[in-house]
């Protein structure tokens, strides 16, 4: 980041922003002990006043082997 914005003149809060308005979601994957990946969960990504807004919205419980909701803990 600190790149784009010393060569292109860009302030740092500018390039934050680009990125934010650029990726919606990040979704992280994990391998589970018996060998198998999994999606573990998924977040998003938003920009507000100058600093990233990261909203976990899906999360794998390993021991019931299912996704939930973050927000309402509801069985996918």
């Amino acid at each position: 980041m600190r790149f784009l914005a010393k060569n292109y003149g860009m302030d740092l809060n500018s390039v934050r922003e680009i990125i934010a308005n650029t990726i919606d979601y990040v979704v992280f994957q994990e391998r589970l002990p018996d060998g198998k990946k999994t999606l573990s969960e998924i977040l998003k990504i938003e920009f507000d006043n100058d600093k990233y807004k990261i909203t976990p919205l899906y999360l794998f419980d390993k021991e019931r082997e299912q996704f939930f909701l973050i927000s309402q803990k509801d069985k996918l």
